[in-house]
């Protein structure tokens, strides 16, 4: 992806996907190159860059094992971790990534490359 100097969009090889965030318009954009992301402003039409909230090993761990369908006390089980600090980190992973579920956090970590 190439911006100008006023930071819009010169050209870009993307795949496009459907939107998993909230609201009208939204679009997100992340290099391959050095994993930056870049979010749409309609109001200036211009992409500007994005600092992306980086989840902890613990939490990766409990996401991706709530992604395989795991309950909160297969993952403590699994983990070996008590049933309330997996609730803990599943709190932490949905206000990071201002998600209200578990399939949400799943997608949106998967379109931002935390995985």
């Amino acid at each position: 992806m190439y911006l100008d100097d006023q930071g819009k969009l010169k050209i870009a090889v993307c795949i496009l996907t459907l939107s998993c965030f909230k609201g009208e318009l939204n679009a997100l954009l992340r290099s391959t190159e050095n994993g930056e992301h870049y979010c749409y402003s309609i109001q200036d039409n211009t992409w500007n860059k994005e600092e992306v909230e980086t989840l902890t090993m613990k939490e990766k761990m409990v996401l991706q094992l709530a992604g395989q369908g795991y309950t909160n006390k297969n993952i403590a089980e699994e983990l070996s971790l008590n049933i309330n600090t997996v609730k803990f980190h599943k709190k932490n992973i949905y206000q990071k990534l201002n998600s209200s579920n578990g399939i949400e956090a799943i997608i949106t970590a998967t379109h931002r490359g935390l995985f």
